[in-house]
């Protein structure tokens, strides 16, 4: 599968000839995805996006995506203020597909009803007071993270299942207690369908 294949590639480990092949191929079929695409957007082509997700995902044709920021777009980290739950408006999420996820800042809406593994990971400037605690909510569920200061950058890691209904939103929700502003950094989110 191309979503254990990305992962063997984001951990470093080297890929077998077999391997690289179907990477290549997966290349050649989102370019000519992107072709498709173009001709829709041009009014030379149509398609009910909803039914084709729901179906590809009924199908186990679409696993897993991760959604990770940019990291030269994380200069600064996002400043957020003492004891104030957040939502930060991130822009430049990466993803090799997003598999009909919509995303708008921190907020994710769900391509299709069913039962999703989700794992998170990002981190804080240094601090020494209080604790980080990241969060993902939603209408159904939620998953979070609390950890006390660390003195140095601290990381917040998490990883549960979560239930979603097809368009429900689920957003990522970051707070602190620094006694002062402090930064969120490099979110990196994992997203799989286990079963609908």
């Amino acid at each position: 599968m191309i979503g254990d294949i990305l992962s063997k590639l984001a951990r470093g480990d080297a890929l077998t000839r077999d391997e690289q092949n179907k990477l290549r191929f997966f290349g050649d079929a989102a370019e000519q995805g992107n072709y498709f695409i173009s001709s829709i957007q041009n009014g030379q082509g149509s398609l009910d996006v909803g039914s084709i997700v729901t179906d590809k995902l009924s199908a186990g044709v679409f696993f897993d995506t991760t959604f990770r920021l940019n990291l030269a777009d994380d200069t600064g980290g996002y400043a957020i203020a003492n004891d104030t739950a957040v939502t930060p408006n991130i822009t430049t999420w990466i993803t090799v597909s997003n598999y009909g996820f919509v995303v708008n800042g921190g907020v994710f809406t769900f391509p299709a009803t069913g039962y999703y593994f989700i794992r998170i990971s990002a981190n804080w400037d240094s601090g020494s007071t209080g604790y980080r605690q990241v969060s993902f909510q939603g209408t159904n569920d939620e998953i979070t993270d609390m950890r006390s200061a660390s003195g140095g950058v601290s990381v917040n890691t998490m990883s549960g299942e979560i239930y979603a209904e097809r368009g429900e939103e689920y957003s990522l929700v970051v707070r602190h207690t620094n006694g002062a502003s402090l930064n969120f950094n490099y979110p990196n989110i994992f997203i799989r369908l286990d079963s609908i």
